[in-house]
């Protein structure tokens, strides 16, 4: 068998691994941006644990969008945050208790509206307002004009 006739053959493997590699560039550049490295390393979140899962609810970290990819289960310790499976790489989970979870402010652009969550000072995480009664109800200081 010539090389010629090895091309087509070893292209698609070629490809998915180029594209795995980039992948994993990408994901973990962003995840580092994010500073959710940072962030599970000062807070190990370990399994993921029993609770409602709230999904939908994060626009993004710091100046980084992600289409609501994190998951969100609020725990009696803390604010447990995971990442969908294919975002894992460098975004382990990470478990913020409550008391390092504060409130920032409120942002609107055109009919937008998010809130701003600060992470223990180590990141601040964009959310839906419809988060804000969750996290009222475990003791994190919301105003009561962000929740009209």
């Amino acid at each position: 068998m010539s090389l010629t006739d090895l091309a087509p053959v070893l292209a698609v493997p070629l490809a998915l691994l180029l594209f795995a590699g980039f992948w994993a560039a990408v994901t973990s550049f962003l995840a580092y941006l994010t500073g959710w490295p940072a962030l599970a390393a000062e807070f190990p979140g370990g399994a993921v644990p029993e609770g409602e899962r709230l999904r939908g609810m994060v626009y993004g970290f710091r100046r980084v969008n992600e289409n609501r990819v994190t998951t969100l289960v609020p725990t009696p310790a803390g604010l447990y945050l995971y990442p969908m499976l294919p975002f894992r790489l460098a975004r382990p989970p990470a478990l913020v208790p409550w008391n390092r979870v504060r409130y920032e402010s409120e942002r609107s652009f055109l009919w937008a509206r998010w809130h701003d969550i600060d992470l223990a000072g180590i990141t601040t995480m964009r959310v839906a307002p419809a988060l804000l009664p969750v996290l009222r109800r475990h003791g994190v200081s919301i105003p009561g004009s962000a929740l009209a």
